[in-house]
């Protein structure tokens, strides 16, 4: 369930996800309340978007007989934006994540979901670009 409310030149946004995974072999890999808030405010040509994620981990079990306890994953994403057209833009992205690899993803693979690099309790990234639209 998710909402978007937009004012003038700015915009709020707000979610909550229940999930839950099943193996083949019956038991629950994963039960979590996933929640998301964020804004983006609009001047002209440009936007700047921050938003902020947590990760409210019931159950995980990242192998079978292995329970793991870490602590619930969270991340803060900046972006800025700017169009040069109808179809062109430029942006600047940054986020950081704690207790969890960028995207809530993984450097391993998605069998071991949720993972950070070895010894790393947090992982921050940046990214710049041009983005043209076909």
């Amino acid at each position: 369930m998710s909402g978007r409310y937009d004012f003038g030149p700015a915009s709020l946004f707000a979610g909550y996800r229940f999930g839950k995974n099943n193996s083949t072999a019956a038991r629950t890999v994963g039960a979590d309340n996933f929640w998301w808030l964020g804004g983006v405010y609009r001047a002209g040509a440009t936007s700047l978007t921050l938003s902020y994620y947590y990760d409210d981990q019931r159950t995980y079990r990242p192998a079978a007989g292995m329970r793991a306890d870490s602590a619930n994953p969270r991340q803060w994403l900046f972006v800025v934006d700017h169009e040069l057209s109808k179809r062109t833009d430029v942006y600047l992205a940054a986020a950081y994540a704690r207790h969890v690899a960028l995207n809530f993803d993984t450097y391993k693979g998605p069998a071991a979901s949720h993972v950070a690099a070895e010894g790393a309790s947090s992982q921050f990234g940046a990214a710049v670009g041009i983005r043209h639209r076909f």
